[in-house]
C-alpha cells in the first residue's frame, strides 16, 4: 500500500475519532441549493457500512475508491477526502443533469476532511454520484439493495 495513501487514511480516521470524542456535528445531507434534506443526528448509532475515499493518483488525478458499492436504506456512507482539492458526494451523473444533487449532496468536503451520508428513504436501485467540483473524473454508482 502506498505510504502517502496510508498517511492520508490514518489522518482522516484520526480526525473522525477526535470529532466523535467531542460530539461534533457531522456534515450529512442538509440544506443544499435550497433543497431541505435530513441532517444526520449528533448522537450516532447508525453503522458505517461503506468508507468512500476520494484519492489522487501519482499524477494528481482524483478518483473514488470504491467507485461502485452496495448499501441498504438506513445505513451510512463515510466519505473521506484524501485529495488536495475540495470535492463533494452529489447525486447524478454531472451537475448538468436536471436532477443533480436533489437526492443527496454533502456540499463541499474540504481536503483532509470528511462527511457522512445516511441513506434514508431511497428505493432499491442504482444511483449515480459525482463530485460537483470535478464531475468528469469523479463519478461512481451506489446500489441500494432491498432490506432482508
Amino acid at each position: 500500500m502506498n505510504k502517502k495513501f496510508m498517511a492520508y487514511t490514518i489522518m482522516s480516521l484520526t480526525i473522525l475519532l477526535i470529532s466523535l470524542s467531542f460530539n461534533a456535528n457531522f456534515l450529512g445531507a442538509e440544506s443544499v441549493n435550497g433543497q431541505s434534506q435530513t441532517k444526520h443526528p449528533e448522537s450516532d448509532s447508525t453503522p458505517i457500512v461503506v468508507v468512500l475515499h476520494i484519492n489522487e493518483d501519482k499524477d494528481g488525478n482524483p478518483f473514488f475508491k470504491p467507485s461502485q458499492f452496495t448499501i441498504k436504506d438506513g445505513e451510512e456512507v463515510l466519505i473521506l477526502n484524501n485529495s488536495t482539492k475540495e470535492h463533494s458526494f452529489t447525486s447524478g451523473e454531472s451537475p448538468d443533469v436536471q436532477m443533480a444533487g436533489t437526492i443527496f449532496d454533502t456540499g463541499v468536503i474540504k481536503p483532509g476532511s470528511f462527511a457522512e451520508y445516511l441513506v434514508l428513504n431511497l428505493s432499491p436501485g442504482n444511483y449515480t454520484f459525482h463530485s460537483s467540483m470535478d464531475p468528469e473524473n469523479l463519478v461512481g454508482t451506489m446500489t441500494i439493495s432491498s432490506q432482508q
